[in-house]
């Protein structure tokens, strides 16, 4: 498998240097023009108008995506930015990071608001409450521990420790309605492990049912009743939440998958991997809309580190190892059409519905959840940090 996986690279990187890229190449425009400081995170205001990105140097870095201006830069953090969320009125922001802190920025006064410390280990995933009031938090020690707590967002303090998480938890997200908390983490090459509670009590839920592998993100879909999942093995899960069981799985990707979203009108489901692509799913068939490839330089993989969609699902951005952040036109890349991604690789070819196999004939693109593809080992890129000129800096 590893012969495999090092070939397809190499030929992704042929094909792209003469000249076929096998994928949608949309318009785009450059939001955030490369500095050397991988964009780890990113994350749209609730109007879509500003833009928050985790900085490798330790700074959040608020965007105009309209004016594409010079940002607003809180610079606080001691060690790269892991995670950003903004507040449901968009007037705060947070951010968590590897130096075990979680930081709360006030947009209109250009202030820190208030410091949350006393975690395990670094801090992976944030996410306000619907109402604004609770922030989840978590985290923890990688191949030890997990961490999840639920923190008053007025009152600065931690109001809940939640049990469950053996490992790192690596995605949060409250239900639409803010009655549920789901965490999503694991450790490569364990089981993944997915959790949920009822707010804002903290009262533990069933079991999640089903085979998965470490989990990298999570996200609902915006009526509530499904939920998504991606992960390390560069599978796309869906699972029923009021039956906490999964319904669909299928392969989406060559490497792990580090970001999941549904559109607000639910047409299609985003996904997004260390393979440099992204694509656009319709999560009821489930069969590819769109896909776009986005490399850097003479590497064919792991150059995109972030993924976001604006609430009006007319936008994604796509943060990069460089620095630099692209805006993409959901609109030009859904005109396309659904070109195959890469046309050498039957098990990635674009999905028309779910199928069961016996065991003696070959893999379908659509697996039973049981199927489990290889484990990969991430890689982690690197680069030399370079200051941003010109912008006001808060500390």
């Amino acid at each position: 498998m590893r012969i495999r996986s090092r070939l397809t690279v190499i030929v992704m990187a042929l094909l792209y240097s003469n000249g076929f890229h096998g994928v949608v190449r949309a318009d785009h425009r450059i939001l955030v023009r490369g500095d050397g400081k991988p964009a780890y995170c990113l994350a749209f205001s609730p109007d879509g108008k500003l833009l928050a990105v985790g900085k490798s140097d330790g700074a959040v870095e608020v965007w105009d995506r309209e004016r594409g201006q010079k940002p607003v830069i809180f610079q606080r953090h001691q060690g790269p930015v892991h995670c950003v969320a903004f507040a449901p009125d968009g007037g705060t922001v947070a951010s968590g990071g590897s130096d075990q802190t979680v930081m709360l920025w006030d947009l209109a006064g250009k202030k820190r608001l208030a410091e949350y410390r006393d975690f395990l280990g670094p801090v992976r995933s944030v996410a306000f409450s619907p109402d604004g009031k609770r922030l989840a938090v978590g985290g923890g020690v990688f191949c030890r521990i997990g961490q999840l707590s639920v923190w008053d967002v007025d009152g600065n303090r931690r109001t809940l420790e939640l049990k469950g998480p053996q490992q790192v938890v690596a995605s949060v997200t409250f239900s639409p309605g803010g009655k549920l908390l789901v965490s999503g983490g694991g450790r490569f090459l364990k089981p993944g492990e997915l959790f949920s509670w009822q707010m804002p009590g903290g009262t533990s839920q069933p079991g999640w049912k089903g085979p998965t592998d470490e989990i990298l993100c999570v996200a609902f879909s915006p009526d509530g009743k499904t939920l998504a999942t991606v992960g390390f093995d560069a599978w796309v899960r869906l699972w029923d939440v009021a039956t906490a069981r999964q319904t669909a799985a299928w392969r989406g990707h060559l490497r792990e998958t580090f970001f999941v979203a549904f559109s607000s009108d639910e047409k299609w489901l985003l996904s997004a991997s260390m393979d440099n692509t992204v694509r656009l799913w319709d999560p009821k068939t489930p069969r590819q809309l769109t896909a776009l490839y986005d490399p850097y330089g003479e590497r064919a993989d792991g150059e995109v580190l972030s993924v976001a969609v604006s609430p009006d699902a007319k936008w994604i951005v796509s943060g990069r190892i460089d620095g630099a952040v692209k805006l993409w036109s959901v609109e030009k890349l859904l005109a396309e059409g659904p070109t195959p991604l890469y046309p050498y690789d039957p098990h990635l070819a674009p999905v028309a519905s779910v199928l069961r196999h016996p065991p003696s004939t070959p893999r379908p693109i659509i697996a039973p959840a049981g199927d489990r593809p290889p484990r990969r080992k991430p890689s982690v890129p690197k680069s030399e940090p370079m200051r941003v000129r010109g912008a006001p800096v808060v500390e």
